[in-house]
């Protein structure tokens, strides 16, 4: 459940600090597979106590800062590729966008979306992520003709 996000001010004006959601649709719970939630609790048991409960900390149990989650994956993306592979470096906020357009390319509601991203209209969800999925292939046609022609064959079963 979101019900707080981390902002980074400058030291002057308070460092990094959790606060409540700019909207209603701030606040939002996002589905999980049970797999996920299982490493996520196991994650957090191996990490330090922290007063606000957070999944991810510091050393000292304080909230991570955005610089700390992009230094990690571009360490953890030259370790990988160190081995011949070839993964693209992206960025925290490139991981939202990947989250959003690959939930979209899969099919899941723009209304579940828009709302797992705490986004107040749709518009706003399909304005930002829509153009990923545009570029993927698609079985739209064999998905709707399946639904139509199953959907007949049913009828024609149940009237049998």
């Amino acid at each position: 459940m979101v019900t707080r996000s981390l902002t980074e001010l400058s030291k002057q004006r308070g460092g990094v600090i959790l606060e409540r959601p700019k909207t209603k649709r701030g606040y939002r719970k996002i589905p999980m597979a049970k797999e996920l939630v299982n490493e996520l609790r196991e994650w957090k048991l191996a990490c330090p106590p922290n007063a606000n409960g957070l999944v991810f900390v510091s050393e000292i149990s304080r909230p991570l800062r955005r610089d700390w989650a992009n230094n990690t994956i571009k360490n953890t993306i030259k370790r990988v590729n160190q081995n011949g592979n070839k993964l693209r470096l992206l960025a925290m906020n490139n991981l939202r966008h990947s989250f959003a357009s690959q939930h979209l390319i899969a099919g899941t509601p723009l209304l579940k979306v828009s709302a797992m991203m705490g986004h107040s209209r749709p518009t706003t969800t399909l304005a930002i992520y829509s153009r990923w999925a545009e570029q993927e292939k698609s079985d739209a046609e064999t998905v709707l003709a399946s639904r139509i022609f199953n959907a007949d064959q049913k009828d024609e079963a149940k009237t049998a």
